[in-house]
C-alpha cells in the first residue's frame, strides 16, 4: 500500500467523507504513491501549482478540482491536470468534512480562535449540523469588531443590528448566510459568516441581529492547515502552507 493510500485511510478514520454535498471529497488526482512534502491550501488553481518548483508533491486543499459533475479536460483543466501528471503530484480534497468536524473543522478552529465557550452544534444541511453557537465574555460591539480585525482585516465587512454588548454567537464559515435566520432563533445576537450579500444587509436588520462577514478565503484557512501539519506529525512528511488570499 502506498503512502497516499495510508494518508486517504486515515482521514477517511478521522472526517465523515459520507457527507453528502455537490463537492467530491478524498483522492481526486493519484499519482504513483510517492510523497516527498504536503502542501494545504484553500482553494486548487495554477497559482498554487506555480508556486511549488518540486515534484511528487500531495496537495491538500479545501475546494478541489471535482464537484461531483462531468468534466471535460479541455482548457483551465486540462492544464491543471498536465501540471499535476508531468511532475508526479497528488490532490486530495475535503469541503464540508473540513467546514463540520467537531474538534478540526474551520466551524470549531474559528470559534476557539474567538475563546467562544459552550459551544454546540446546530441547524441541519443536508443531514450535517452546519452551524455553530458558542458564548464570549460580554464586549461591546465596537470592540468586538477591533479584536475581530486583528485576525480579518482588511475583509472584514459588519452591520451593528442587534445588541450593543456581545454575548452569544453563531457562526458558519465560508457561504454560511443561510444560517442567519437559524442563528437568531438559537438566541444569538451576533452571527459570523465569511461571504457578505446585499440582501442579507436587510434581514439582519430585520431580525435585530449583529452581522459580521470576514471573507469566505479568510474563514477556510484555518482546518486545511491545521490538517496540513497534523499529517507532517503522523506520517513523518514536510508540511507547508501556501497562502493565496483572493480578497474575498
Amino acid at each position: 500500500m502506498s503512502i497516499l493510500n495510508h494518508i486517504e485511510n486515515y482521514i477517511k478514520k478521522e472526517f465523515d467523507l459520507s457527507i453528502k454535498e455537490k463537492g467530491f471529497n478524498g483522492i481526486q488526482i493519484e499519482n504513483d504513491g510517492k510523497i516527498e512534502h504536503i502542501f494545504s491550501a484553500v482553494d486548487f488553481s495554477l497559482d498554487l501549482l506555480k508556486k511549488v518548483k518540486r515534484k511528487n508533491c500531495l496537495f491538500l486543499v479545501h475546494h478541489g478540482f471535482l464537484w461531483g459533475e462531468s468534466l471535460a479536460i479541455v482548457g483551465r483543466y486540462y492544464k491543471l491536470l498536465d501540471i499535476m501528471i508531468k511532475n508526479n503530484h497528488c490532490l486530495i480534497a475535503l469541503h464540508l468534512p473540513l467546514d463540520f468536524h467537531p474538534q478540526k473543522g474551520n466551524n470549531i478552529l474559528l470559534a476557539n480562535q474567538l475563546e467562544m465557550r459552550n459551544i454546540h452544534f446546530f441547524g441541519d444541511y443536508l443531514g450535517s449540523k452546519p452551524l455553530l453557537k458558542g458564548d464570549i465574555s460580554p464586549i461591546s460591539y465596537e470592540d468586538f469588531t477591533k479584536l475581530i480585525s486583528i485576525y480579518f482585516n482588511p475583509i472584514i465587512r459588519s452591520f451593528n443590528h442587534g445588541k450593543k454588548i456581545i454575548k452569544t454567537i453563531g457562526l458558519c464559515t465560508g457561504g454560511g448566510l443561510f444560517g442567519l435566520e437559524e442563528a437568531k432563533k438559537e438566541g444569538c445576537d451576533t452571527f459570523i459568516t465569511g461571504d457578505v450579500n446585499h440582501i442579507y444587509y436587510h434581514l439582519s436588520k430585520e431580525l435585530n441581529i449583529n452581522l459580521f462577514s470576514l471573507g469566505h478565503y479568510n474563514t477556510e484557512i484555518l482546518g486545511v492547515k491545521h490538517l496540513g501539519k497534523e499529517l507532517e506529525q503522523v506520517f513523518d512528511i514536510p508540511s507547508t502552507f501556501i497562502d493565496i488570499p483572493s480578497s474575498l
